[in-house]
């Protein structure tokens, strides 16, 4: 939930020039926020490893992206905190963000299949 609380206001916040430059603080935070949030949830793997999908070894492949999504966000997070930061580079930086969050729906958050 928190998770999605931030992803939606980076997408709001990133939709246009005119819209990013009203809410590039709350960019950084909610990135910010993103980049803690991965971090907490380093070692929450253990129900998510059972539920692994095509995946040899669940635990190196979750570390991997429990740690691009913490690198990721903290990236969009350094570039919205600066002053000539522009709707561009942040949306292309969030690009990054949700690439993580796709690569770790797609091995752990499997829907139960019936």
């Amino acid at each position: 939930e928190k998770v999605q609380k931030n992803y939606v206001a980076i997408n709001k916040a990133t939709r246009n020039a005119a819209q990013f430059k009203k809410s590039q603080k709350d960019v950084e935070k909610a990135a910010t926020e993103l980049a803690k949030l991965a971090k907490e949830s380093k070692p929450l793997k253990k129900d998510y490893l059972k539920k692994a999908k095509n995946e040899s070894e669940p635990e190196k492949k979750w570390d991997a992206i429990i740690a691009a999504f913490e690198k990721s966000s903290k990236e969009l997070a350094e570039a919205a905190a600066k002053d000539g930061a522009t709707q561009k580079d942040a949306k292309d930086l969030f690009q990054n963000v949700k690439k993580t969050c796709t690569d770790c729906h797609t091995v752990f958050r499997i829907e139960e299949e019936f």
